[in-house]
């Protein structure tokens, strides 16, 4: 749901200022309180993706998440544009 929430918030349709009341239950509650937190999507979303690489154990797939999360917070803009 994150993923979903970053990609309409990098489309200029942010969530998390757009949405007043949030509602959810189960996963759906959680990503209404992500939304309402006063995290940006795009930041919800690089810890989403440190957090799984941190749950799986192969240091490659690591690696490559860890990229990833550098991308998606701007700090290797190159990486983003290719």
């Amino acid at each position: 749901m994150i993923g979903i929430i970053a990609g309409l918030a990098e489309g200029g349709l942010d969530l998390t200022k757009a949405a007043d009341p949030v509602i959810g239950t189960s996963s759906g509650a959680n990503a209404a309180a992500q939304v309402r937190s006063g995290i940006s999507p795009a930041e919800l979303l690089a810890a989403f993706v440190l957090h799984l690489a941190l749950i799986l154990t192969s240091s490659t797939v690591s690696a490559h998440a860890e990229e990833g999360v550098e991308a998606l917070l701007g700090h290797d803009e190159e990486r983003v544009t290719k």
